[in-house]
């Protein structure tokens, strides 16, 4: 259902019947529908109360958190780790001339790795000399 109220409606507010069954203060609206809505008997019920509320914001991000680690074991079954994720994605995003990078950006941090283990190796096996006094 749909209600609108157009520049001219108004919400009338609580208005009281008369013993002869005529409701006060709608004379302006004589010969004009009118939608009454009959409260229960204990007024309005305005929906949701707080604590309603907050047990509904519980229950969403409870199921939002259930959603994204369904969809994390998925992507983890699919790519097996985040550096396959990463390489799928680039080739799907990243221009063609972009698809070796990573690879040859590990082959540059190998080299520089071994090279760094070769330099640690032979300042080890090489005594320290000593600076020699000058007469």
């Amino acid at each position: 259902m749909r209600i609108e109220i157009g520049p001219e409606g108004k919400i009338v507010g609580t208005k009281r019947v008369s013993a002869n069954g005529q409701v006060s203060g709608l004379t302006e609206f004589v010969g004009q529908e009118v939608l009454i809505i009959l409260p229960g008997r204990n007024g309005f019920d305005t929906g949701a109360g707080g604590e309603d509320m907050v047990t509904g914001f519980q229950k969403a991000a409870y199921d939002h958190i259930r959603l994204a680690f369904r969809q994390y074991k998925e992507l983890q079954e699919l790519y097996g780790s985040p550096a396959e994720a990463t390489k799928e994605f680039l080739k799907k995003v990243a221009p063609s001339t972009f698809h070796n990078f990573l690879d040859q950006v590990d082959e540059w941090v190998k080299e520089q790795a071994k090279t760094a283990e070769e330099v640690i190796e032979k300042t080890q096996e090489e005594p320290a000399s000593s600076p020699k006094k000058k007469k």
